[in-house]
């Protein structure tokens, strides 16, 4: 049986201080960051402190808690975002909001019905004589999801 290879991502460089980088342009380089020679890195550690960079990102990235981000660790954390963005190339546009990626919704799962039952049930059926409604978001009320108007539902036993 033939195994098939999966084409190896092609890199672009520049040159800096006199020195060949790795230009990370989109997801796709972040997704195959994994497969870049750590010889090609520029740096495999830095601290989490004292850098330009948000000092709490760098700590939760720094995962054993050393003080240092090693490559293994923003590796992971590279994987995490693009696992978990719906559209990782945001980080490369700047957006000021970076939405998540929800399987649910994008396969039409009915999320919001589910959360809705479930607040119902914890709450007694209160949901539904108005006492949690300012807790919810309009579009979780159930006038919104099942078009009931105010009061309507299933009766209190």
């Amino acid at each position: 049986m033939l195994k098939r290879s999966v084409p190896a991502h092609t890199w672009r460089f520049f040159t800096a201080g006199g020195f060949d980088q790795v230009k990370l342009e989109n997801a796709g380089d972040l997704r195959a960051l994994a497969t870049l020679d750590q010889k090609l890195w520029v740096a495999l550690a830095c601290p989490t402190g004292g850098l330009e960079i948000d000092p709490r990102t760098l700590e939760l990235i720094d995962t054993d808690k050393d003080g240092r981000v090693r490559a293994k660790e923003l590796i992971a954390a590279v994987d995490f975002a693009c696992a978990n963005l719906r559209d990782p190339d945001a980080l490369f546009a700047g957006a000021a909001e970076l939405p998540l990626y929800d399987p649910y919704a994008e396969n039409g799962f009915p999320w919001k019905r589910i959360l809705i039952v479930a607040v119902i049930l914890i709450s007694g059926y209160k949901w539904y004589r108005g006492a949690l409604d300012h807790y919810l978001p309009v579009s979780f009320r159930a006038s919104t999801v099942f078009g009931w108007s105010s009061g309507e539902g299933p009766a209190k036993k």
